[in-house]
């Protein structure tokens, strides 16, 4: 699969602004609010998309843009590869026994799916200020929580849009009015959970187990499942 990077994917840079001159098109949307605009879009297109296998990015774009979507698609896929349209194909980066990031040293293992992690308190709130700074363009990181064990967390109006939860145990958490849209809750265990008034908008709840859950008040238009 390939995924044009340039400002010609009207799908990925939808919510900005682009104005042409001569042909030319530019981005007239400050570079912060456009990091935060593609980087929802991009998560909302890879979870309609069935692509696991690898992406191949192309297309004339700045690094900052390469950057959101290489964050994105990294663990989505298995391999990503750049195309520059003149020397060919490249690996950029791959997953095999352990993930491999082209051009590093070091390696690390991925997670065991049998072993899920528990952060502390204070972890947890690091993740969750880092995911806020990310979703405003102002740096940090996306909440990576995946096989995380998160039974009975207090994460009640909690802002984690976009943030990876796969294969994570939400059983009995209190999530009510958490804002959780666009959430890869895939595999998740939310067994008994408070989901009231929380925002699972295009949320993927694929192999969710919701058994128990309380979802009154919850929206859940368009989430996947």
């Amino acid at each position: 699969m390939k995924l044009d990077i340039s400002l010609d994917n009207d799908e990925l840079y939808d919510g900005c602004a682009i104005t042409v001159c001569a042909g030319q098109k530019s981005l007239a949307t400050p570079v912060v609010k456009a990091i935060e605009i593609v980087g929802r879009n991009i998560e909302y297109m890879l979870r309609f998309s069935r692509e696991r296998e690898s992406i191949t990015l192309t297309g004339p774009m700045a690094v900052w843009a390469y950057l959101v979507v290489f964050h994105s698609v990294l663990h989505k896929v298995n391999s990503v590869y750049y195309d520059d349209g003149r020397s060919g194909v490249v690996l950029v980066a791959q997953h095999g026994p352990a993930h491999t990031v082209i051009g590093q040293a070091n390696e690390y293992t991925a997670v065991d799916t049998k072993t899920r992690r528990k952060p502390t308190p204070a972890e947890l709130a690091e993740i969750l200020h880092l995911h806020g700074m990310w979703r405003r363009g102002e740096g940090g990181s996306q909440a990576d929580l995946r096989h995380t064990d998160l039974r009975g967390a207090d994460l009640s109006g909690a802002n984690l849009r976009y943030a990876d939860l796969s294969d994570a145990n939400l059983s009995d958490a209190n999530l009510s009015a958490a804002d959780l849209s666009g959430t890869d809750l895939n595999n998740a265990d939310l067994s008994g959970a408070d989901l009231s008034g929380t925002n699972l908008r295009i949320a993927d709840l694929r192999k969710a187990n919701l058994f128990g859950a309380n979802l009154s008040g919850a929206n859940v238009k368009y989430a996947i499942r």
